[in-house]
């Protein structure tokens, strides 16, 4: 089977509907990943439900103040899962993505985790976790920048694997690593979905820039894709409204896995 390319896009953008529909008519888009913050409403849920292509959806994170390994605001949290259950009822997904967490320990995000796993099972029985860079915008750092710290998430919540391709060799530029070594170590978590965007091979900083921008090695990370992945790009929508920019990455990708 062929790599599925999915669009990343806010639950807010739903003007963003008729142009997404448009691009999967014209072959460029298979489905579409929805970041759910923690202030998504329901009425925007709702909106997605005409999209006509499938829909996976990505969970708050530490930006939008869900951070697991933070052991305060428990009630935020249930909150916005709340919201995020209302959006699974509404639009099916067939995965929905966590990050592991920011500055606080691993221990801690582990153990938040199962607590919302037993109040909200049928999220969890969707939910994958995702690799990040060790060092976020503001310097800070990152759990999960390992394989050695997304293994124990999986093992302790069930997690299945999005590997993101930019995180890894973020990973590999901090670390003085091979790029090739670390995404392998990843690889061997057996991930599904993947997410990618251009950069600098040899910086820390995750910088999602569009494909071609930057010098990642991209046909050469692709080879890591088994057959039938999810593969969301996750490049920047800056050309307005009619999502030309995403065209032109998804022809850039399906050129390189010819």
């Amino acid at each position: 089977m062929p790599v599925h390319i999915g669009i990343k896009v806010w639950a807010q953008n739903t003007v963003y509907i008729p142009h997404i529909q448009k691009l999967g008519q014209q072959g460029h888009c298979d489905f579409a990943e929805i970041y759910v913050g923690v202030k998504a409403q329901e009425e925007e849920a709702r909106c997605w439900q005409d999209l006509g292509l499938p829909i996976r959806l990505h969970a708050p994170h530490s930006y939008g103040g869900f951070n697991p390994a933070d052991s305060q605001g428990i009630e935020f949290k249930q909150e916005a899962l709340h919201r995020l259950e209302r959006f699974r009822q509404l639009l099916g997904p067939a995965s929905i993505i966590f990050h592991p967490g920011i500055t606080g320990p691993l221990q801690e995000s582990i153990r938040q985790y199962k607590l919302f796993k037993q109040q909200f099972p049928e999220i969890f029985k969707a939910a994958f976790i995702e690799n990040k860079p060790p060092i976020g915008p503001q310097q800070e750092s990152c759990r999960g920048d390992t394989a050695e710290e997304i293994q124990p998430l999986m093992q302790a919540i069930g997690f299945g694997f999005c590997l993101d391709f930019g995180h890894a060799v973020c990973h590999a530029a901090w670390a003085k690593k091979d790029w090739h070594q670390v995404i392998g170590d990843f690889m061997r978590l057996r991930p599904q979905l993947f997410h990618l965007s251009d950069g600098n091979i040899h910086s820390p900083t995750d910088k999602h820039l569009h494909l071609g921008a930057g010098s990642f090695p991209l046909k050469q990370m692709l080879d890591f894709l088994p057959k039938d992945a999810f593969l969301t790009l996750e490049t920047p929508h800056d050309h307005g409204d009619h999502l030309d920019d995403f065209s032109k990455d998804a022809d850039f990708i399906r050129r390189l896995l010819k």
